[in-house]
Protein backbone atom coordinates (compact mmCIF):
# COMPACT_ATOMS: atom_id res chain seq x y z
CA UNK A 1 0.00 0.00 0.00
CA UNK A 2 0.60 3.60 -0.17
CA UNK A 3 2.18 5.62 2.88
CA UNK A 4 -1.28 7.14 2.75
CA UNK A 5 -3.29 4.03 2.83
CA UNK A 6 -0.52 2.47 5.57
CA UNK A 7 -0.73 5.30 7.75
CA UNK A 8 -5.13 5.09 7.78
CA UNK A 9 -4.11 1.05 8.32
CA UNK A 10 -2.10 1.51 11.21
CA UNK A 11 -4.57 4.16 12.19
CA UNK A 12 -7.62 1.50 12.11
CA UNK A 13 -5.91 -1.04 13.80
CA UNK A 14 -4.47 0.64 17.05
CA UNK A 15 -7.87 1.99 17.22
CA UNK A 16 -9.36 -1.50 17.21
CA UNK A 17 -6.81 -2.91 19.44
CA UNK A 18 -7.13 -0.16 22.06
CA UNK A 19 -10.55 0.45 21.39
CA UNK A 20 -11.36 1.46 25.73
CA UNK A 21 -9.66 4.63 24.73
CA UNK A 22 -11.25 5.81 21.94
CA UNK A 23 -14.53 6.22 22.75
CA UNK A 24 -15.83 9.16 20.88
CA UNK A 25 -15.34 10.08 17.29
CA UNK A 26 -13.75 13.09 18.09
CA UNK A 27 -10.68 11.53 20.16
CA UNK A 28 -9.85 9.50 17.02
CA UNK A 29 -9.87 12.44 15.14
CA UNK A 30 -7.79 13.98 17.75
CA UNK A 31 -4.76 11.05 17.51
CA UNK A 32 -4.92 10.70 13.97
CA UNK A 33 -4.76 14.66 13.13
CA UNK A 34 -1.51 14.91 16.03
CA UNK A 35 0.13 12.48 13.76
CA UNK A 36 0.35 14.31 10.68
CA UNK A 37 3.45 15.81 9.19
CA UNK A 38 4.89 17.62 6.51
CA UNK A 39 2.43 17.78 3.95
CA UNK A 40 -0.22 16.02 5.14
CA UNK A 41 0.01 19.06 8.50
CA UNK A 42 0.06 21.64 6.15
CA UNK A 43 -3.37 20.10 4.48
CA UNK A 44 -5.20 20.23 7.79
CA UNK A 45 -3.47 23.74 8.75
CA UNK A 46 -4.78 25.32 5.50
CA UNK A 47 -8.42 23.40 6.18
CA UNK A 48 -8.31 25.05 9.57
CA UNK A 49 -7.33 28.50 8.24
CA UNK A 50 -6.02 31.18 11.14
CA UNK A 51 -7.30 29.65 14.08
CA UNK A 52 -11.15 30.22 11.98
CA UNK A 53 -12.47 26.64 12.19
CA UNK A 54 -11.69 23.95 14.85
CA UNK A 55 -10.32 20.71 14.20
CA UNK A 56 -14.00 18.88 14.60
CA UNK A 57 -15.70 21.81 12.03
CA UNK A 58 -13.56 20.17 9.50
CA UNK A 59 -13.40 16.52 10.44
CA UNK A 60 -16.65 15.38 12.76
CA UNK A 61 -16.11 11.98 13.04
CA UNK A 62 -13.07 9.68 12.01
CA UNK A 63 -14.89 8.16 9.17
CA UNK A 64 -14.77 12.19 7.94
CA UNK A 65 -11.11 12.69 8.20
CA UNK A 66 -10.76 9.19 7.01
CA UNK A 67 -12.31 9.96 3.96
CA UNK A 68 -10.98 13.05 2.92
CA UNK A 69 -7.07 12.07 3.52
CA UNK A 70 -7.74 9.33 0.89
CA UNK A 71 -9.29 11.53 -1.24
CA UNK A 72 -6.27 13.96 -0.40
CA UNK A 73 -3.17 11.86 -0.86
CA UNK A 74 -4.03 8.14 -1.98
CA UNK A 75 -3.13 7.47 -5.71
CA UNK A 76 -5.95 8.72 -7.74
CA UNK A 77 -4.74 6.13 -10.85
CA UNK A 78 -4.16 3.11 -8.20
CA UNK A 79 -5.50 0.71 -10.63
CA UNK A 80 -4.17 1.62 -13.18
CA UNK A 81 -0.75 2.30 -11.78
CA UNK A 82 -1.26 -1.43 -10.25
CA UNK A 83 -2.39 -3.09 -13.76
CA UNK A 84 0.85 -1.80 -15.19
CA UNK A 85 3.18 -2.46 -12.61
CA UNK A 86 1.44 -6.16 -12.56
CA UNK A 87 1.74 -7.04 -16.51
CA UNK A 88 5.65 -5.90 -15.70
CA UNK A 89 6.30 -8.17 -13.21
CA UNK A 90 8.44 -11.56 -14.66
CA UNK A 91 9.72 -14.44 -13.35
CA UNK A 92 12.80 -14.24 -14.97
CA UNK A 93 15.64 -15.52 -13.42
CA UNK A 94 14.09 -15.65 -9.98
CA UNK A 95 11.82 -18.22 -8.03
CA UNK A 96 8.16 -18.50 -8.65
CA UNK A 97 7.74 -18.04 -4.66
CA UNK A 98 9.49 -14.55 -5.11
CA UNK A 99 7.60 -13.95 -8.43
CA UNK A 100 4.22 -14.71 -5.97
CA UNK A 101 5.42 -12.25 -3.57
CA UNK A 102 5.72 -9.71 -6.59
CA UNK A 103 2.72 -9.97 -8.20
CA UNK A 104 0.74 -9.97 -4.91
CA UNK A 105 1.12 -7.04 -3.81
CA UNK A 106 -0.53 -5.38 -6.97
CA UNK A 107 -3.12 -8.34 -7.65
CA UNK A 108 -6.13 -6.57 -5.43
CA UNK A 109 -5.73 -3.35 -6.34
CA UNK A 110 -5.84 -3.79 -10.13
CA UNK A 111 -9.41 -4.40 -10.30
CA UNK A 112 -8.96 -7.73 -12.44
CA UNK A 113 -10.89 -11.03 -12.03
CA UNK A 114 -8.99 -14.45 -10.88
CA UNK A 115 -9.53 -15.26 -14.61
CA UNK A 116 -7.40 -12.17 -16.07
CA UNK A 117 -5.25 -12.63 -13.26
CA UNK A 118 -4.20 -16.38 -14.33
CA UNK A 119 -3.76 -15.33 -17.90
CA UNK A 120 -1.49 -12.73 -16.34
CA UNK A 121 0.32 -14.98 -14.17
CA UNK A 122 0.90 -17.15 -16.48
CA UNK A 123 2.66 -14.69 -18.98
CA UNK A 124 4.96 -13.84 -16.27
CA UNK A 125 6.49 -17.30 -15.75
CA UNK A 126 9.06 -18.90 -17.08
CA UNK A 127 8.28 -20.50 -20.30
CA UNK A 128 9.08 -23.80 -19.69
CA UNK A 129 7.21 -23.67 -16.47
CA UNK A 130 3.72 -22.71 -18.31
CA UNK A 131 4.29 -24.69 -20.44
CA UNK A 132 4.73 -27.49 -17.83
CA UNK A 133 1.31 -26.07 -16.23
CA UNK A 134 -0.55 -27.17 -19.32
CA UNK A 135 0.71 -31.24 -18.78
CA UNK A 136 -0.65 -31.75 -15.21
CA UNK A 137 -3.23 -34.08 -14.69
CA UNK A 138 -6.15 -31.80 -13.04
CA UNK A 139 -5.23 -28.19 -14.47
CA UNK A 140 -5.75 -25.46 -11.93
CA UNK A 141 -8.48 -23.36 -12.42
CA UNK A 142 -7.79 -20.47 -9.82
CA UNK A 143 -5.05 -18.15 -9.49
CA UNK A 144 -4.39 -19.73 -5.73
CA UNK A 145 -3.71 -23.13 -7.90
CA UNK A 146 -1.90 -22.12 -10.41
CA UNK A 147 0.59 -20.21 -8.09
CA UNK A 148 0.94 -23.40 -6.00
CA UNK A 149 1.75 -26.13 -8.67
CA UNK A 150 4.09 -23.01 -10.18
CA UNK A 151 5.20 -22.95 -7.19
CA UNK A 152 5.66 -27.19 -7.11
CA UNK A 153 6.75 -26.97 -10.24
CA UNK A 154 9.63 -24.36 -9.82
CA UNK A 155 11.09 -26.65 -6.75
CA UNK A 156 11.11 -29.74 -9.12
CA UNK A 157 13.35 -27.15 -11.60
CA UNK A 158 15.51 -25.95 -9.41
CA UNK A 159 16.28 -29.43 -7.93
CA UNK A 160 17.11 -30.27 -11.63
CA UNK A 161 19.84 -27.50 -12.23
CA UNK A 162 21.22 -28.20 -8.30
CA UNK A 163 21.43 -31.52 -9.43
CA UNK A 164 23.23 -30.31 -12.79
CA UNK A 165 26.01 -28.17 -11.22
CA UNK A 166 27.59 -31.22 -8.99
CA UNK A 167 31.05 -31.55 -10.04
CA UNK A 168 32.12 -34.79 -11.48
CA UNK A 169 33.18 -36.14 -7.98
CA UNK A 170 30.22 -35.28 -6.35
CA UNK A 171 28.04 -37.46 -9.01
CA UNK A 172 27.44 -40.80 -7.86
CA UNK A 173 29.04 -43.41 -9.69
CA UNK A 174 27.59 -44.82 -12.79
CA UNK A 175 27.49 -48.84 -13.14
Amino acid sequence: PSKSQSFLNELVIYFDAREPEFTTPSSKVFFAVSLLKDKAKTWVDNLLGDGEKHILDVFPAFTTFHSAFRARFNDPLEAENARLSLRGIKQGTGTVADYVLASEQYQDKTGYDDVALMEIFEAGLLPSIARTMYTLQSMPSTLAGWMIEAKKLDIQRLKQVNKNKQTPAEKPAQP
